[in-house]
């Protein structure tokens, strides 16, 4: 179908931007908003796009979609206007450039309505095409994403459901439900999900469900292997086994993934006044740091708290742990370095939980530490300048503690520890001074396989009491204070003297 005719038919639903460039065949209609759609399309398409890819100031990214979609065979571009109530000059201009007809869609029209009556003429020359069908789930989530269509992800899975008859429910790496159609899976099964989807030494990955029922795990969107950043995506669960699956069927799958990705990338965006309001805790007054909380809906006459944190993806970590409180909070990212503030006076209970989160994301962490900090409840610009010295602290501070591993949230309670002191020492002198007093106990564990260093810890953690440590390290207690003489020679410490228990016990919490 000539393009002409097409926006002959679309009751002003397709307007020209301009003469149109070519008066091509329309072969079917696909939304997308990928900056990268190639794999997704196949040539003679007509391309809707919502421009959630589109950035201010930076036009190469819209002669680089252009020159995508032309390499791809696209024969004509729509722009909605939803997103930004016009088309950007920039993206006429590579239009021009590339020879590429353009075309926009008015606010008031929803690209489902767009797509349906476009399929409704296409139809008739290619029936039962599963592009069709594809074309109408991509309509339906591009419509979302720009909200103008109330449906929704859950939406739009309904409509996966009902025309493939396939179960879909997409899923944060918690387990937390984001979208899917009835039945649901309680809380404990999603968990489940989680876990495994976290574990997979590859995507996509089946489960077994109690009675024997088959739940196929996919990723959202390109990227199946061990190394994908899990813990910063959502997964696509699937009632079926994927492994019979015919190519049409993956196919489909795969698609919704894609767009399943788009709506996270989307939802999971921070706004520029967030972004504005970690520059202003970074670096700003009291009354800049007070304005900058108010562009973002917070309170900060209120009790609030900062978070701070450095890691691979703690945004969308930290996202994850909030999306559920009922309290408003802002996160923003500054130099690398990631803060927020959360609208609540009690820290203790937001650490536990961002705890349990990152406890639950393990598996998909990897070696890179992760670490989190709390600070204390704060009021006004002055506090929450305060309450990122605090939070910046224990982050510091949580690196020094034994035992803590490499993924570690801190919260005000570590202000009052030898371990704040420890990470305020420069690096260098930390090592000098942890090779001086404990380098000989190192050396001989090394050099003979001994135990000295935990039997250390222990007897200190039992502040020196003989049966407690024997007890906790099931050893006779003549084996016990063999070991602690051992120590005591390797050193020139005795372990009686309080002074001496503090040199050796200082040594052991400063990391390796």
């Amino acid at each position: 179908m000539r393009l002409s005719a097409l926006v002959d038919t679309s009751d002003g639903g397709l307007v020209p931007v301009g003469p149109l460039a070519a008066d091509p065949n329309v072969g079917s209609v696909v939304t997308t908003d990928l900056l990268d759609p190639r794999r997704y399309l196949t040539g003679g398409e007509l391309v809707l796009t919502g421009l959630a890819w589109w950035r201010p100031h930076r036009p190469r990214r819209s002669r680089g979609f252009v020159a995508a979609l032309v390499s791809a065979g696209v024969v004509a571009l729509a722009a909605g206007e939803a997103e930004l109530g016009d088309v950007p000059v920039d993206l006429v201009e590579a239009c021009v450039e590339a020879g590429l007809p353009l075309l926009r869609v008015p606010v008031a029209v929803s690209f489902a309505s767009v797509i349906e009556q476009a399929t409704r003429h296409l139809s008739a020359r290619r029936s039962g095409d599963l592009a069709a069908v594809l074309s109408r789930h991509r309509s339906l989530m591009a419509a979302a994403a720009v909200q103008t269509s109330g449906l929704g992800l859950s939406g739009v899975l309904e409509m996966v459901g009902a025309d493939l008859d396939l179960r879909c429910w997409v899923l944060s790496p918690t387990g937390r439900l984001i979208g899917g159609v009835a039945p649901i899976p309680d809380e404990r099964e999603r968990r489940l999900f989680a876990r495994h989807y976290l574990r997979a030494p590859r995507l996509p990955y089946r489960v077994v469900r109690p009675g024997g029922r088959t739940v196929s795990l996919f990723a959202d969107g390109p990227g199946t292997g061990p190394a994908r950043a899990r813990v910063a995506s959502w997964l696509v669960a699937v009632s079926e086994d994927h492994t019979g699956w015919s190519d049409d069927r993956r196919a489909v799958v795969e698609e919704l993934a894609s767009l399943v990705a788009l709506e996270r990338d989307l939802s999971g965006r921070r706004s520029d006044v967030e972004h504005q309001l970690a520059a202003a805790l970074s670096a700003a007054s009291a009354d800049e740091v007070a304005s900058a909380a108010r562009r973002c809906g917070l309170d900060p006459t209120g009790a609030a708290v900062v978070v701070a944190g450095a890691g691979r993806d703690v945004v969308a970590i930290l996202a994850e742990a909030l999306v559920g409180e009922a309290t408003p909070w802002a996160l923003g990212e500054v130099d690398g370095e990631v803060l927020g503030v959360v609208s609540t006076g009690a820290p203790a209970d937001l650490a536990a939980r961002l705890r349990v989160i990152v406890a639950m994301l393990g598996p998909g962490l990897g070696p890179q530490p992760l670490r989190i900090g709390v600070s204390d409840a704060v009021t006004g610009g002055a506090g929450l300048l305060g309450g990122v010295a605090e939070a910046r602290a224990v982050v510091a501070a949580a690196g020094t503690t034994i035992g803590a591993g490499p993924h570690t949230v801190a919260g005000p309670d570590r202000l009052s520890s030898h371990a704040l002191l420890l990470a305020a020492v420069p690096a260098a002198l930390r090592d000098a001074y942890r090779r001086r007093v404990l380098g000989p106990v190192l050396d001989h564990d090394l050099a003979h396989r001994t135990d000295l260093v935990r039997t250390l810890e222990a007897y200190l953690d039992c502040s020196g009491s003989w049966s407690r440590c024997a007890s906790r390290m099931h050893l006779h207690v003549n084996t016990l204070r063999y070991r602690i003489e051992r120590i005591e020679a390797l050193t020139g410490r005795d372990l009686r003297r309080l002074e001496d228990q503090a040199d050796l016990l200082l040594a052991l919490h400063l990391p390796p």
